[in-house]
């Protein structure tokens, strides 16, 4: 970064000189054109015009002989279609292992709109080819909110019902949320790299990408925990469990204080009424410490008719799970109210105050 004066040229034009290293790198001269737009912060971008007719795709290269450590050349395509990398190339000097083949395989059932453009021994490429402007960040986020919150009822539901199928699909359905939590991700990078793509996504400010890939990544954790508790649930039901009336009533009152907790967070994302996020965490730090202890005594000491060593553990990890997406729902929560300082103007007056004159508020 580098600051640069204004220079005046005639009687009203005012003028700043480009960075030559900047004129170079994209081969400019005189006559040529430069658009400039303006962001709602008041801070310009400027670049050539003939870069909006010139599409370029971003590529990169991942050596796989390096990658000797198993799951790590997944992980590495998947943080490359994160990064908004459009073309990746695997390579290996010698010839791609079983394992490797194996990897890029798997990466591609998780990233949306990937396929396999040419493969050999020693290399493969992939190219994607899903325009992530053609949806709003906000529908994509509310798909994950759907998906998320239909798989936390239905591992509740199964253990209820004793429906190990029910609990199966929960687990499968993880892999949906993680597919479209990449996609979002990606879509963020694409905003961040590219701000004039922001708006299209439906990004009023730069500031809101950071908010929103904190929320993206509760939802995709919250997700991960239903999968957690729909495992528990089926290693509960290979112990045949009976439990009393009044420690079940208990158990689904404690379930309905989470799920009323998510609710509120949710739909506080899309009103952004931060008073309604406000009532989630208010929920959170009353409701949900209160309860957990209760039950998982009761389980315990006196409540079921079956082999307690083999039990507790997993229905302690089931409340847990429970517990621990009520927590994240409430960290949802709280980045809403944090996203209003800036996005909400009328709730909050955000201004700069000098120092030479401490106690006045200039209004930004």
């Amino acid at each position: 970064m580098e600051q640069r004066k204004i220079q005046r040229v005639g009687k009203g034009t005012l003028t700043i000189s480009l960075p030559y290293w900047w004129v170079r790198e994209h081969g400019l001269k005189q006559g040529d054109a430069i658009v400039i737009e303006e962001y709602n912060d008041g801070s310009l971008r400027l670049w050539p015009a003939k870069s909006d007719a010139d599409h370029t795709l971003e590529a990169c290269r991942i050596n796989a002989d390096l990658c000797d450590q198993p799951g790590l050349l997944n992980r590495l395509i998947v943080a490359s279609y994160i990064a908004g990398v459009d073309m990746i190339e695997i390579i290996s000097e010698t010839r791609l292992s079983y394992r490797h083949i194996k990897e890029i395989r798997e990466a591609l059932k998780l990233l949306t709109g990937v396929s396999v453009m040419d493969e050999t021994e020693q290399h493969v490429v992939l190219q994607c080819i899903v325009d992530v402007l053609k949806s709003s960040i906000y529908s994509i986020l509310e798909r994950i909110c759907n998906l998320v919150s239909s798989m936390q009822e239905e591992y509740f539901r199964a253990f209820i019902e004793g429906n190990r199928e029910l609990a199966k699909m929960v687990i499968l359905r993880d892999e949906e949320v993680n597919k479209l939590y990449y996609l979002f991700s990606r879509a963020l990078s694409t905003a961040h790299k590219k701000r004039n793509f922001a708006e299209n996504l439906g990004i009023t400010q730069p500031l809101e990408i950071s908010f929103l890939a904190i929320m993206g990544y509760c939802l995709e954790r919250m997700a991960d925990l239903s999968k957690l508790g729909a495992k528990s649930v089926l290693k509960i039901l290979t112990c045949e469990v009976e439990l009393d009336k009044e420690t079940l009533q208990k158990l689904t009152e404690y379930y309905e204080r989470c799920r009323n907790i998510r609710e509120k967070a949710i739909r506080a994302i899309f009103s952004k009424d931060i008073r309604l996020a406000n009532e989630a965490i208010r929920r959170y730090l009353e409701d949900i410490e209160l309860g957990e202890n209760e039950i998982i005594d009761r389980l315990r000491y006196r409540s079921v008719k079956c082999d307690v060593s083999v039990l507790c553990p997993n229905f302690t990890q089931f409340i847990w799970s429970m517990k621990r997406q009520a927590e994240l729902s409430a960290e949802i929560a709280e980045i809403i109210i944090d996203m209003s300082v800036k996005l909400n103007p009328s709730l909050v007056n955000v201004g700069s105050v000098s120092l030479n004159k401490l106690g006045k508020l200039t209004a930004t």
